[in-house]
């Protein structure tokens, strides 16, 4: 049966209609989701900044403390009694240098002269021993890091007087020149170096790899030296990346550098 005119216009007016009622209830729907995603987007930004403004106060906190304990445990190291170093003060000065130590190991600070300068004040094995475990500690915690990412360990070595350690991971070798009670003396031959070696060079039980370390190429080389007995050496070779170590204020490369200007 065909429809008359005025059922299909009746038809037209309920299908726009309806279709109008449908488009304006998407664009609202639509609308309400990008308001409550837009809403989301905020609260995240907030918290995220939130996060990072907590993040930056606590790291300024933590330097602040850094700088206050330091100063704090070198201040005690260097209060000298005027009887002199008895053994009561010795131990006192083996737990602050230790607690200097274990509490920066990750800041490039050279404390390898008062560990040198304090072990030759102490007299008991003990005291010396505790004084080389503490800085091998430090040493073994600093390999770990510089290296866990990639670069080189060797693992303990032991090693005599004349002795030459090949490295082809590092195209290198470490010549051993000599074995002494309480170091070793070395050079490093390399096509990275300058003059084709690195050294001679003495390596005692104070020596970190973060301040005491030799660039060659892309990478840093630190010789540790783990024990001594009878003309023997145990020795660990390790390398990483030269970035994750500063440079070392150079006098040779600024006389250089200032004579090239001029």
């Amino acid at each position: 049966m065909a429809l008359s005119d005025t059922s299909i216009k009746l038809l037209d007016i309920a299908v726009k209609g309806g279709l109008g009622i449908v488009l304006t209830v998407l664009v609202s729907f639509y609308g309400y989701m990008l308001h409550d995603q837009r809403e989301k987007e905020a609260e995240q930004s907030k918290r995220v900044q939130a996060i990072v403004d907590l993040t930056s106060k606590q790291k300024d906190l933590d330097v602040q403390l850094a700088v206050q304990m330091f100063s704090t445990l070198t201040s005690n190291y260097f209060q000298k009694e005027a009887a002199g170093a008895d053994r009561q003060q010795l131990s006192r000065q083996i737990l602050l240098l230790s607690l200097v130590a274990l509490n920066f190991q990750d800041v490039p600070i050279q404390l390898r002269p008062l560990f040198e300068d304090l072990d030759r004040q102490l007299t008991r094995p003990e005291d010396k021993r505790r004084l080389r475990e503490v800085a091998q500690e430090v040493a073994t915690r600093q390999a770990f890091r510089l290296t866990v990412g990639g670069g080189y360990n060797s693992g303990p070595r032991t090693v005599k007087s004349g002795d030459v350690l090949e490295i082809p991971e590092l195209l290198a070798t470490v010549t051993i020149e000599a074995v002494e009670r309480e170091s070793i003396r070395a050079h490093i031959d390399s096509k990275f170096a300058a003059a084709g070696q690195v050294g001679p060079f003495n390596v005692g039980f104070f020596v970190w790899p973060i301040t005491d370390n030799t660039k060659l190429g892309e990478l840093r080389v630190c010789v540790l030296l783990l024990n001594t007995a009878e003309g023997q050496a145990t020795i660990r070779v390790i390398a990483f990346g030269s970035e994750l170590a500063a440079d070392r204020f150079d006098i040779k490369e600024l006389s250089r550098a200032l004579r090239d200007k001029r």
